[in-house]
């Protein structure tokens, strides 16, 4: 059996991703909005450093 084409494989590899968030949305339109804005809030400080840590390893590499 071959390797699956990378498009596809990317293609399959996204389309899970678009299924989990559609339970995470829907999780979170159980919640109260206060529930929701603590949960972002959160999420959003991990995303900015990981993305720092993301952004200093490309320099590390590119540069």
């Amino acid at each position: 059996m071959s390797e699956p084409e990378p498009e596809y494989e990317f293609e399959a590899m996204w389309r899970r991703e678009m299924q989990e968030w559609s339970k995470i949305i829907e999780e979170l339109d159980k919640r109260s909005f206060e529930q929701v804005i603590t949960i972002n809030s959160g999420i959003i400080k991990e995303l900015v450093s990981h993305s720092t840590k993301i952004k200093k390893r490309l320099i590390e590499v590119v540069l």
